[in-house]
Formats: C-alpha cells, structure tokens, sequence
C-alpha cells in the first residue's frame, strides 16, 4: 500500500478571519460560520452583494438500518430551492421517491450547527431537522403524502455526534471556499411506510450528515459516493467525492470511518465507461480504494431554461470491494446497499 498523508487540523473558531479563509481538513467543528466574510470569493470584479446569492447551501442526512436505506435533504441553490425524501425498501426491494422543487425562499437552511432548525414544509412534504451540536444531538422529522403510484411516509430519528466528524473549508479559487462538515453517528427511531411501521434500533442504525455550503461556480459537477452501516457492535462508513477542489491532493473530503476513528483517503475517480446507469468503478491511486457501485434505482433528472441547466442522478445501490484503512487492513463493502450522485449544473 502506498502512502498517503493529508494534515488533519484544530479549526479556529470561525473559517474565515480578517477576509481570508482558513482552508484545511479539520477534526472537529466551527462554532461559528461566516464565510459571507470571505473577500472577494468570486473574483476581483463581481460586487460583495452577489456573494449571497452564490452560495449554495444544504443539510443532508442518510440513515441506514438492516431494513431501509433513506436520505433526505434540504437546499437552498438560490434561483430555486429543493427538498427531497429517498427511501430504498431492502428486505421488500422497493424505492419510493418524494421531491419538490420550490421557491429558494420556501427552504430554510441555517448557518451553523450548534442550535437551528433546518426545515422546509409544504401541504404534501414536510422535513424538520433539530441541529443540537452543542449537545451532540441531531433530530429530523420528515412526512410526505401519498401519491397515485406511493403510500405515504413519515418518520423520526435521533442521532448522537460522538465521534470526531470530517469538517473541511477547501478552495474552489483563490479565497473560495467550499465547506462541509459530515459525520458518521448512531441513530435510532421509527419510520413509517404506508402501513408498514419499523423501529430502528439502537445498535443497528448508523446516520451520516452533511452539512454543505459552497461558492460553486456557474458550471458546477461532482461524483459522490457513500455508505453506512451499524452491525454486530461496529459503527462503519465512508464519503467519497471527486468535485471541482482545487488541489485535491492536498484538499478533498474523502475518508473512512470505523468505530469512532477516521482514516482520511486520497482522491478518487468514479469511471462509468458502460452508462451512467450501469456499474461505476471507484479508485485512487494509492491502491486504498477498490469498489464498485451498481444502481439499483432511481432516475435521471434533467431540466434546462436557456443559459440554466439542471442534471442530477442520485441513485442507491448495490456496492463490491473494499477500503484499506490506516493499519493496512481492508474493510469490506460487498453487499452493502449505498448511494451515489453524478451532478452537472449550469446556474
């Protein structure tokens, strides 16, 4: 195995001081965001009133147990905003989709972690995350109605931060920051399906988060991986993306985590030579990463408004290979069920 090594920092309280943002990969948490105090992210002619409107932010969650695989989400991407509801039936092998799109006012996606609310709510979908870093406790209540060809849905999970999270500030430019902050934790709660009602128990239930915020540029285009499970006493999961970082060698979100330790990876490709919606072969090149991903449901979507273009495929799927961690041993991931995005966007 070859060696890779990325430093893993102490965050200062906030990302960005005096103007200039502190990239690095970080072990632990900002307790304060602002990187609408970033000087000139966009470059040196685009006026300071436009910074706002250019930065994309999200929270995301995927939950797993031995029964389903579920992620939800709310974004703001500014021209419009998106709040969606994945979740992939294993035992049955059925998917049921529920998304809307919507006025980016109609979201509300917070700054910061410590104490918030994440939530966006409708007549037919509703998704309320409870942000409680300060108390290591995130809470997320989610429901949507049925629809002609899907019952309706609701569930409730809770999910303890006790283990260090991924948390990274990364350029995009010069003084352009894309933050993250993920974390793989232990959940539990119930959710309902139709009539079909499942617990999901304490030591079976892993949950990763994804807090997200980023001055993309207009053409934006990332390959996404992930997957997690809870299982026999061992809490494991990983995030692998391949997005538009400057440096990668130096900068990326990629890592493993195993029962409380995370072991960060080099960067990775995602190659689809036989279709988009064919097996994907994921790699790097210290021989850390090895892995396919084949979908097993979800579709394409495609949307286009003169110079404003939408492509997002975020399907779940079946995975096969492994991850070496940082004592040389491979951690198996065959069989396990995971989700992927391929997203290219003009906005």
């Amino acid at each position: 195995m070859n060696q890779y090594h990325r430093d893993l920092l102490l965050p200062d309280e906030r990302p960005v001081e005096e103007g200039i943002c502190s990239m690095g990969t970080y072990w632990a948490p900002f307790t304060e965001l602002n990187l609408l105090e970033a000087e000139k992210p966009l470059g040196a002619l685009v006026p300071s009133c436009f910074k706002s409107f250019r930065l994309k932010e999200w929270e995301a969650f995927q939950i797993s147990d031995e029964n389903y695989f579920i992620c939800l989400a709310v974004s703001n991407f500014k021209l419009l905003g998106v709040a969606f509801i994945f979740i992939y039936d294993k035992l049955e092998e059925r998917y049921y989709r529920y998304f809307q799109k919507t006025r980016a006012n109609r979201v509300s996606v917070p700054t910061g972690l410590m104490e918030s609310v994440c939530h966006y709510s409708s007549e037919t979908l509703n998704i309320r995350i409870g942000n409680h870093l300060s108390d290591n406790l995130f809470t997320i209540h989610f429901s949507a109605e049925a629809t002609e060809d899907q019952p309706a849905c609701e569930g409730q999970i809770s999910a303890s931060h006790d283990n260090a999270p991924l948390v990274i500030v990364h350029p995009l430019g010069k003084n352009r920051p894309l933050y993250s902050h993920k974390a793989l934790m232990k959940g539990y709660g119930t959710v309902t399906v139709g009539e079909k009602t499942s617990r999901f128990k304490k030591g079976a239930t892993a949950v990763i988060l994804d807090d997200h915020k980023g001055f993309y540029p207009y053409h934006t285009r990332y390959d996404w991986l992930t997957a997690l499970k809870q299982e026999d006493g061992h809490l494991i999961g990983f995030n692998l993306t391949d997005n538009q970082v400057k440096d990668p060698e130096r900068y990326n979100e990629n890592c493993l985590w195993v029962d409380g330790r995370m072991c960060l990876l080099p960067p990775v490709k995602m190659i689809r030579s036989e279709g988009l919606k064919e097996r994907w072969e994921i790699s790097d090149t210290y021989d850390r990463v090895s892995l396919s991903f084949t979908p097993l449901c979800g579709e394409p979507m495609k949307k286009r408004f003169g110079m404003i273009s939408t492509f997002y495929y975020g399907p779940i799927g079946r995975l096969k290979g492994y991850i070496i961690d940082d004592d040389g041993d491979k951690v198996s991931f065959d069989d396990w069920i995971g989700m992927g995005e391929s997203r290219n966007d003009r906005m």
